[in-house]
């Protein structure tokens, strides 16, 4: 696994690819453009620039990605800094994001998984990150009973439907992201 240093929402990961310059390069950029929520903010020789847009847990994020070559391919250093520089936290997001185009690119040993990490990378590349399990489950259940008083509030309290709108509103939301976590981080451990 690639390991990725993280201080202060700053994330920083080294790698070597077994494929020459242009060939890396020319890989970086299509992943770029495949994603939904990255797009190419500059492109040179050396040098690839993606701006993340923001999501639930940051404001955004701009992805540098500098390639030099060297013997036996291309070295790539990655880093990620958060869109608002004041941002001191951004819940993984950015390593996040460098592990899925270094899983998509591949590295010396040619462990690239191709045109099929690309799209997986582009699907990955600035989407949420499921929640820890425990933060997951109390979710899920957080979500239901917001429903559930809702719903029994919208019954008994007629009168006054600033009650249990909010509830009505927000519980789906919660119950859904929570029950999409706990779907990843279950396919996450089968696969391990």
């Amino acid at each position: 696994m690639l390991e990725v240093r993280t201080r202060a929402a700053r994330s920083t990961a080294n790698w070597i690819v077994a494929k020459p310059l242009e060939e890396t390069h020319r890989l970086f950029v299509q992943v770029a453009t495949s994603t939904q929520r990255a797009r190419i903010t500059s492109s040179a020789d050396a040098r690839v620039e993606l701006g993340v847009r923001g999501n639930l847990y940051s404001w955004g994020e701009v992805i540098t990605i500098d390639l030099a070559p060297t013997t036996g391919g291309t070295s790539v250093t990655a880093r990620s800094r958060p869109t608002v520089p004041t941002t001191l936290f951004d819940w993984g997001e950015g390593a996040r994001d460098i592990r899925a185009l270094h899983d998509a690119v591949g590295d010396a040993s040619g462990t690239g998984d191709g045109e099929a990490g690309i799209a997986a990378a582009a699907a990955n590349v600035g989407q949420l990150s499921p929640w820890p399990k425990p933060f997951a489950w109390f979710s899920a259940i957080t979500g239901a009973l917001m429903l559930l008083l809702a719903l029994v509030n919208l019954v008994i309290n007629t009168v006054s439907i600033g009650s249990w709108l909010p509830l009505l509103i927000l519980g789906p939301f919660t119950l859904v992201y929570a029950i999409r976590s706990l779907r990843v981080n279950d396919r996450w451990s089968r696969i391990r």
